[in-house]
């Protein structure tokens, strides 16, 4: 590299397998499979050299310019012919523009609040550069937030989403009940479903599973392989 803007003799596969060399190597039993280049650096070809390194995950676009805050899967080449297999975590709040970070605690609670109303992502890119006003804005940011939001890192929330993403729903309405058969090929935690307005859980196969039902909203505990729900119009399991 000779300086921020100009590298000399470098790729995109070395930049990709020698810093995860590095890391597996000095951390014995690490598994990286998350990625996020330098200045935010996207080329190219970059989806497609996440894939044949075996990265799964990347935040290298802010959620202003991908127009989401939500995790999607990026295209080959940055085009618009066919998907790749990595998932996007768009940058939410970053830390170099102004004012300081420091300084926009209030401003990230508001953002955060307006996210929250969907289920969005909201990545918050934090250089330890410098440690003042940075951990501060930490620490007031996850206090306020700690109660009513998830925190976790990359890798755990992209594999829920992925997992998710397999996940295959039928409808089945046997007379005023609804079937609803559920397949999931890899195990999935915290699946939520929406049913249709008024309809309660009557029954679940198999009875184990564990779920819990909020007005029109039921969150399965832990999904693997396949159940069914029955529903009823205004009656509940539970």
């Amino acid at each position: 590299m000779r300086d921020k803007e100009r590298t000399e003799n470098a790729t995109v596969l070395g930049e990709l397998r020698i810093s995860r060399f590095l890391l597996e190597h000095f951390l014995p039993g690490l598994q990286v499979v998350s990625f996020r280049p330098g200045h935010l650096r996207n080329p190219y070809t970059l989806p497609q050299a996440l894939e044949a390194t075996g990265y799964r995950f990347n935040s290298s676009v802010t959620a202003n310019n991908s127009l989401t805050h939500l995790l999607f899967r990026v295209t080959n080449g940055r085009e618009t012919t066919s998907q790749s297999a990595i998932y996007e975590l768009p940058v939410t709040i970053e830390d170099e523009a102004k004012p300081r970070l420091g300084d926009r605690v209030p401003q990230a609670l508001e953002v955060a609040d307006r996210i929250a109303r969907y289920g969005g992502l909201m990545v918050v890119l934090i250089h330890t550069d410098v440690v003042d006003h940075k951990l501060e804005f930490e620490r007031r940011f996850v206090e306020a937030m700690r109660k009513r939001a998830w925190f976790g890192t990359s890798r755990e929330f992209g594999e829920f989403r992925a997992a998710r993403d397999r996940v295959t729903v039928d409808l089945e309405r046997q007379g005023a009940k609804v079937r609803v058969a559920l397949a999931a090929p890899e195990r999935v935690h915290g699946l939520t479903l929406r049913l249709p307005s008024g309809y309660r859980v009557a029954s679940v196969e198999p009875r184990e599973l564990v779920f819990a039902q909020n007005a029109d909203q039921v969150i399965v505990n832990e999904l693997s392989g396949r159940a069914t729900l029955i529903l009823e119009p205004g009656r509940s399991a539970r």
